[in-house]
């Protein structure tokens, strides 16, 4: 199995902000094709790898690597980072999509909208309930990069695949918990 998570290079325009004249933007969240990749992070056994969009032999790597995988598991790859990567040239489907999955447990619905008001299933939040850190947020990841500090971006992104890692391990063992709720989420997961 596979576990990964991408980092966009543009910025998301927030309608209640101005836009920051210095950094490049693309035309909102569903704009998969103008936002771009900076940086991909996967995980396939327990090596741990990061790199940049523009590495042409490490992307290529990761293709063969997906094409030849029965899980791809991620958090909320299929609302997200799947529909990136397709609109940038790579097919992929995550099996397994752990955001998804926690819905169900926690209200029995994968959407978002159906989320009991004032409830949030962030990876931070889950993180957070569950003893581990994000180290930042995605959405600060696209100025950060475009503001030179890569690595930290590079490392952010890799810190997420191990967090969803950490994640997905708490949810087999029945230990995941549910950070609205502090009860124990029962995931049926098949890995």
């Amino acid at each position: 199995m596979i576990i990964y998570d991408t980092e966009i290079l543009k910025c998301i325009p927030d309608k209640n902000k101005p836009q920051n004249p210095e950094l490049e933007y693309c035309g909102g969240w569903n704009d998969f094709k103008g936002m771009g990749i900076s940086c991909l992070a996967y995980q396939f056994d327990t090596k741990g790898v990061v790199f940049d969009w523009d590495d042409f032999d490490e992307r290529n790597k990761f293709i063969a690597l997906i094409k030849n995988q029965s899980k791809i598991i991620g958090f909320n790859s299929i609302q997200f980072d799947d529909q990136l990567l397709r609109a940038n040239g790579i097919q992929i489907e995550t099996t397994l999509d752990l955001l998804q999955e926690i819905r169900f447990a926690a209200f029995g619905s994968y959407d978002w909208e159906d989320t009991p008001t004032g409830f949030t299933y962030s990876l931070d939040a889950i993180a957070t309930a569950n003893g581990h850190k994000k180290t930042s947020t995605g959405a600060k990841a696209p100025a950060l990069w475009q503001q030179g500090q890569k690595k930290f971006v590079r490392d952010y992104c890799l810190n997420d695949v191990i967090l969803t890692s950490a994640i997905l391990h708490l949810a087999l063992e029945g230990n995941l918990v549910d950070p609205n709720t502090g009860d124990f989420l029962k995931l049926y997961i098949d890995i």
